[in-house]
This record gives structure tokens, sequence and C-alpha cells, in this order.
């Protein structure tokens, strides 16, 4: 099962002392690409929703009660055009060392945090697409829990954008995409 790279991607950490520290930390690792678990911008995938966990060992650089202000893509490739879309990103710590959220949407955001809602382009190359999050997210320590819901709002792409992956961690992601409504039930 690939395990989104998206999850955790690109994520800037910022603890306050005397001055603001910025930690990027790029998790899981980017060891494949998939497009069929990110926002491709195709119409095949004008509404996708995905949750993946990020693994405690993914993010041991990271103190414990360090604030989370963006989160972000790795983009292997872009779509073949730019892709106008909206997205909503939720997160949630835990001790789970294996998804354990279920396949319900509702089920799965139960109890996360909505760290950002707004626009989202769909990258037309090979990139990092950072999100400054409408709402910071303290991680605690251990794992973390990434879901996001995106609905393309522009012209489709025909060739879609593929984003890093880790194939590495069997069932720790779940996902659906739809042509016409965003889906309720997700698949591992």
């Amino acid at each position: 099962m690939k395990k989104l790279l998206l999850s955790l991607s690109t994520i800037l950490f910022s603890a306050f002392t005397f001055g603001q520290v910025n930690i990027v930390q790029s998790a899981p690792p980017n060891i494949t690409g998939t497009g069929l678990r990110g926002p491709s911008g195709t119409l095949a995938r004008s509404f996708a929703r995905v949750s993946s966990i990020i693994q405690t060992s993914e993010l041991s650089v990271i103190p414990t009660n360090t604030t989370i202000n963006s989160f972000g893509f790795v983009s292997n490739a872009g779509a073949n055009v730019q892709v106008a879309g909206n997205i909503t990103v939720y997160m949630l710590n835990s001790a789970d060392a294996n998804f354990t959220r279920g396949t319900d949407w509702a089920t799965i955001i139960a109890g996360m945090t909505q760290v950002y809602t707004g626009a989202y382009t769909v990258p037309n190359t090979a990139t990092n697409v950072d999100l400054a999050l409408t709402t910071p997210f303290v991680y605690t320590g251990g794992a973390v829990y990434i879901a996001f819901d995106f609905n393309r709002t522009g012209t489709a792409a025909t060739t879609g954008a593929v984003y890093g992956a880790n194939n590495g961690l069997v069932s720790g992601c779940v996902s659906q995409v739809n042509q016409t409504a965003a889906p309720t039930t997700l698949v591992a």
C-alpha cells in the first residue's frame, strides 16, 4: 500500500524562544510517486479525500510541543496544466503505529483539528507546494494523522500531478476519488 509523502511532505515547524526556529521535515520519505493519493487535477479525480498516518519514527527530529505552521505536498511531476481547487486539511496527534481510523470519512476526521481551508492549485511542474495553516497545530510527539478533502474548481487537467510517496507501510493510507461528489467511504 502506498503511503502519501504529501501527508507531511514539507512542514515548517516553529518553536519560539528568543527567536523563531524553523524546522523543515519531509515525512514520510519520498520513495516512489503516485497520482492516486493527491490532488491530481484530472476530471476523474475532481473530488479526492485521503487520510494517512505519519509514524513516530518519521517525525523523530521534531521536538514535542512544537507548533506546526505549514503543511505541504511534494510534486514529483506536475499536471499538464495548473488546476484550481479548494482543499481542507486536518491533523491529529496519535500514539498509533498503524492506520486505525477506518474508511468512513466522518469517522476519520472525528476529533481531528481542521488546520487549513482554502485555495489549492495543482502544480504543472515538479515542485513543493506549501500551505500556511489557518490554525497552527501543536505536535505533542508520537504519530500524526493527516486527512485532506480536495475539490477541483478550475478546468481539469488531462494528465494529473504525481506526488512523492512511501510504499513501505502496509495499510498506512485510505483514499477515494470521484468525478461528481466528495466520497464518503474511502478504501485502503
